[in-house]
């Protein structure tokens, strides 16, 4: 087999056990394989990207609270601040409890699980040298499809359910202006 059709056959072979392919499940990886290739994965960077993810959208979802909660201040003259902030803790709230939903530790482990099933033991060693020689430095870019992948994926579930937080949050703050305008309390 040529370098560039070895280097195809084992790349689609990653492949194949990143998604689950037809190997998957026949073999298990050694804890201490497991914890290398949980390094391995780690020092490519896939941790700081789901944690930057993560902050990331705290930080925009916090600040949509806030400014959702300012425009109804500025809708609803002499609305008291301890509704506003009632809101915006209510929301904050909400936000965390969704986006601490998931474990970074767990993304890397199921990211890592089709590996760990596809490799055992001298396999899984050898995948390693692969993943660090300058041939696996090529699927760094499958690697981090596979990250995007995922990242969208986690991104989708937590904006769909941070909207309907928000969504919810917003009609009961409208309620409340609507009863401090209609009763001033």
């Amino acid at each position: 087999m040529s370098g560039g059709a070895k280097q195809g056959f084992i790349g689609a072979a990653l492949l194949c056990a990143a998604i689950g392919g037809p190997s998957a499940g026949m073999a298990q990886a050694t804890d201490s394989a497991r914890a290398e290739l949980i390094e391995y994965l780690e020092g490519s960077g896939l941790r700081d990207r789901l944690d930057g993810q993560r902050e990331g959208l705290r930080l925009a979802t916090h600040e949509t609270a806030k400014g959702i909660a300012a425009q109804v201040k500025q809708q609803v003259p002499g609305m008291p601040d301890p509704i506003i902030e009632e809101f915006v803790r209510g929301a904050h709230s909400a936000i965390d409890e969704t986006i601490d939903g998931w474990s970074i530790d767990d993304a890397i482990a199921r990211y890592a699980r089709p590996f760990e099933r596809a490799y055992a033991g001298p396999e899984m060693d050898a995948l390693l040298v692969q993943l660090r020689s300058p041939e696996g430095h090529k699927l760094e870019k499958t690697l981090r499809d596979a990250m995007f992948a995922m990242t969208q994926y986690v991104d989708e579930r937590q904006t769909s359910v941070l909207q309907r937080h928000l969504q919810r949050l917003s009609r009961q703050l409208a309620q409340r202006a609507q009863e401090f305008q209609a009763t001033g309390k």
